[in-house]
């Protein structure tokens, strides 16, 4: 939608409210749109689009600006960050929690990441345990003992 983006998004009882300032973002407005459309239509939810209809009324507003979808079982919230080298506000998904529901593509990084550290840790683990053998192999040598033969 834009980095200076001033939408705002809305859901509340079943009813989602999308407001875009500017006649250049209405393009954005029809792609999200499009977007909830076939989500609604894959899961088939009954769905009624107002169109531009201005609505500002108490039962689309949350104190916190998160927007809980009963339906999904998700909260729905404004996002600022960067999506396939994109930056903008985005609309995202999270879970009961609070804890952003990753994309595809972000928890295959997360657990790439999460694999990396485990072997590194892993790595450190072994080589500690390798240096814990070579003092008590030294100092086995000192009593007289033959660690090999152990």
């Amino acid at each position: 939608m834009g980095e200076k983006c001033a939408a705002r998004i809305s859901y509340r009882e079943s009813w989602l409210e999308i407001m875009v300032p500017l006649p250049e973002h209405e393009k954005d407005k029809e792609l999200i749109g499009d977007l909830v459309k076939l989500l609604l239509d894959e899961l088939k939810i009954d769905f009624e689009p107002f169109g531009s209809t201005t609505l500002k009324n108490d039962r689309m507003r949350q104190e916190n600006g998160w927007l809980w979808c009963r339906r999904l079982g998700f909260w729905l919230r404004t996002w600022e960050g960067t999506i396939d080298r994109g930056s903008a506000i985005w609309v995202r998904f999270y879970d009961v929690v609070g804890n952003l529901v990753l994309l595809p593509e972000e928890a295959a990084k997360s657990q790439a990441e999460i694999a990396v550290v485990q072997a590194e840790e892993a790595k450190a683990r072994e080589e500690e345990a390798k240096a814990k053998a070579a003092k008590l192999a030294a100092r086995l040598r000192e009593l007289g003992e033959n660690s090999d033969m152990l």
